[in-house]
């Protein structure tokens, strides 16, 4: 069985209820993260994933860090207050602004490909 999970955002909670005991292949994915796959042996009555790591840069949203996220990025850099959601891809940090901090968040996992089914 295979289950992709799109989180809103990280530090997220996702419930899923009446799940048969089975092995599952889960995909999870955040919105500027990379995705990550997990494979889950469910046999009991809940099921917790824990923590777990996500790299942060997929500021476009197609799963790879690559120049079309870093050309997002430039266009726009050094923006402050955020005035849409196009701009709040590509604050990073989540500090109102994309300033180098961001940048450097993104570079730290360039060329990094999320995990798919």
């Amino acid at each position: 069985f295979v289950r992709d999970i799109l989180l809103p955002t990280t530090n997220s909670t996702v419930t899923i209820t009446n799940i048969p005991a089975n092995a599952y292949q889960v995909r999870i994915k955040a919105e500027t993260w990379l995705s990550r796959l997990y494979t889950l042996d469910f046999s009991g009555s809940s099921l917790n994933l824990g923590s777990f790591q996500m790299l942060n840069g997929d500021v476009d949203g197609n799963n790879v860090v690559d120049l079309s996220d870093y050309l997002y990025m430039v266009t726009v850099f050094d923006t402050s207050p955020l005035p849409s959601s196009f701009y709040k891809r590509a604050d990073l940090n989540w500090d109102n602004i994309v300033d180098l901090s961001d940048y450097l968040i993104m570079t730290a996992n360039f060329d990094e490909v999320g995990q798919d089914f």
